[in-house]
């Protein structure tokens, strides 16, 4: 099953540069991650219908609460991940470093868009 992470840097308010540049390596090696253990994927529509799950990270604990409705403003990225489970997406998007810093939105894909022959 494919999911989206939309990733959410400034949720709790601004970065400094500081944490944002710290934020910008940590997710790089993160995707390199997710690349390397073939998680990663591509191309992609939401489903309309999924409420996006809001992610936190904070002194190490994992939250987790609906973002319908949230004040997020645009994602700064998106990442197409693949997982077995609903659960099992949760855990990779609760491992993402954005979720220290800010917030990471998760949903199933509907469909895989195709480009047309």
């Amino acid at each position: 099953m494919e999911f989206v992470m939309a990733f959410h840097p400034d949720a709790n308010g601004p970065l400094s540069d500081s944490d944002r540049q710290r934020a910008g390596t940590a997710v790089l090696e993160y995707v390199q991650h997710l690349e390397h253990d073939g998680i990663l994927r591509s191309g992609l529509r939401f489903d309309p219908d999924y409420v996006p799950v809001l992610m936190h990270v904070s002194n190490g604990v994992v939250s987790s609460t609906p973002a319908s409705g949230s004040p997020y403003g645009p994602a700064s990225a998106l990442v197409v991940i693949e997982a077995e489970t609903e659960e099992a997406a949760l855990e990779i998007a609760a491992a993402c470093p954005i979720a220290a810093f800010g917030a990471v939105v998760l949903r199933p894909v509907l469909r895989r868009m195709e480009h047309a022959q």
